[in-house]
């Protein structure tokens, strides 16, 4: 299936639904404005802030893909369910989170490293560039090579990020899988398919230049648009999947 196949798709989905999933989305973006700048408003340390931001994000997050879920699946969803579903699940998707942050660990101190080392070989050849004009291309070598790590690092932590897309959909999916395996079972199904999650992605770049020029209104209708077609192209993964496993399965009786 393609990219605009899944849009097309999504787009049946929210047939009846456009209103709610824009109120839905106003709420979901205010919450978040709320927890991101309410604790730096009130002067809360910096590391509660990030944490708080983190906590709200991501069971909100959670509550909202279950509300799409849900409506895909032809059940009645109000604007405010999505809050009631993230509150009921926060175990679930903390745990979600936890499991993907266990994998995703190293990647992330890589770009932490690398934006370290890019932003002191800067620091250092605006310092020597005035003492010392001989180090100059040595200090401009530098920073070629730690502008090249710094994107390496970052392409590394996305990539990886991908094999876990579909983990908070498949947790949705399937209440009884526990989050290890919901984990797991995201990585098997994003193999050989992140590329048409890239793709997909940027099939939205025309609708989000067209959000940023609504002044950001669009967006609550676009946002839907997207969350839609990515439980659309997991409905894909889950369909090819299955596909894939019956053909195993005849071929393993025929061998037998």
């Amino acid at each position: 299936m393609k990219s605009y196949q899944i849009r097309e798709q999504a787009k049946t989905y929210l047939t009846g639904g456009w209103k709610t999933f824009a109120i839905t989305t106003f709420i979901y973006l205010l919450l978040l404005l709320i927890f991101s700048y309410g604790p730096v408003f009130f002067n809360a340390p910096y590391l509660l802030s990030i944490l708080l931001q983190s906590f709200i994000n991501t069971i909100l997050t959670y509550g909202l893909l279950s509300s799409f879920w849900n409506y895909s699946k032809g059940k009645d969803v109000k604007f405010y369910d999505f809050i009631i579903i993230s509150f009921k699940n926060i175990k679930r998707s903390l745990l979600l989170f936890f499991h993907t942050a266990i994998r995703l660990a190293i990647p992330f101190l890589l770009t932490i490293l690398s934006t370290i080392l890019l932003g002191g070989s800067i620091s250092g050849f605006n310092i020597y560039q005035l003492t010392s004009a001989e180090t100059a291309p040595l200090l401009i070598v530098i920073i070629i090579i730690s502008i090249i790590l710094f994107i390496l690092t970052y392409a590394f932590f996305f990539l990886k990020s991908l094999n876990y897309a579909v983990s908070s959909l498949i947790a949705i999916d399937q209440p009884d899988l526990n989050e290890k395996d919901c984990i797991l079972k995201s990585k098997e199904l994003m193999a050989g398919n992140r590329k048409k999650y890239i793709f997909l992605l940027l099939s939205f770049v025309g609708w989000f230049i067209v959000g940023i020029f609504t002044l950001l209104i669009g967006f609550l209708w676009i946002f839907p648009y997207l969350q839609m077609s990515l439980i659309c192209f997991y409905e894909m993964l889950k369909d090819d999947g299955n596909k894939n496993n019956k053909k195993s399965k005849k071929k393993n009786k025929k061998k037998k």
